[in-house]
């Protein structure tokens, strides 16, 4: 609480996505394992949602995926072109987030996720 201003400040670790419900690491890993490894969203979703109850009509999709594809500049700060699918589009994401991880480890869905937190958004 500040002093002067009353205003309320929140500090959370560089790895938190502000406004989103998952940490920047666990976005990164889920856009590779679409976009790189090829899995369903479905697969992806049951690797790293904590969700426990899925409506029927999103038992084989996964919106999110496509939600954080396209908010990849305020997410990562990085910016794709608007042209191609969605998972070559996530695809460029992983690979621009892997490139940030301190220690290359070879998969990308692995280096996506320790890049992350590294990434600065826009």
């Amino acid at each position: 609480l500040c002093r002067a201003c009353g205003a309320v400040l929140v500090v959370v670790p560089s790895g938190v996505a502000p406004g989103y419900r998952y940490a920047l690491s666990a976005i990164a890993w889920a856009l590779a394992l679409w976009a790189c490894v090829q899995l369903t969203a479905a697969e992806v979703r049951g690797r790293t949602s904590t969700a426990k109850v899925i409506g029927t009509a999103s038992a084989t999709r996964w919106a999110s995926l496509r939600r954080w594809t396209q908010c990849a500049l305020a997410l990562f700060g990085v910016a794709t072109p608007e042209v191609g699918t969605m998972r070559a589009r996530a695809a460029r994401i992983a690979s621009f987030v892997a490139a940030h991880a301190p220690h290359a480890l070879g998969p990308v869905p692995l280096d996506a996720f320790f890049g992350a937190p590294f990434c600065r958004p826009h």
